[in-house]
């Protein structure tokens, strides 16, 4: 089950949006990486549009998908906080 927030935090919004262009970057429609990253397509649908805030491990399940780390992604959302 998928969440909404409505009062999502904008490092939520950030996450999803990074999502959303490393998925572009690497040419996949969000079927194919709801299929690589073994979740459903209304949860990436939703994890992009900022209305759900990944657990750890459900990050961890997107980054191998993307073929990036955490760690970059995470750092490109720090550096617009700050």
């Amino acid at each position: 089950m998928v969440t909404r927030r409505h009062d999502a935090r904008p490092e939520t919004k950030r996450f999803g949006a990074a999502i959303r262009r490393r998925r572009e970057e690497k040419g996949l429609t969000q079927q194919q990486l709801a299929d690589q990253a073994e979740v459903s397509l209304r949860y990436i649908v939703a994890v992009e549009a900022g209305d759900n805030s990944p657990s750890l491990s459900a990050i961890f399940q997107l980054c191998e998908a993307l073929d990036t780390s955490p760690a970059e992604l995470l750092e490109e959302i720090w550096r617009q906080r700050h």
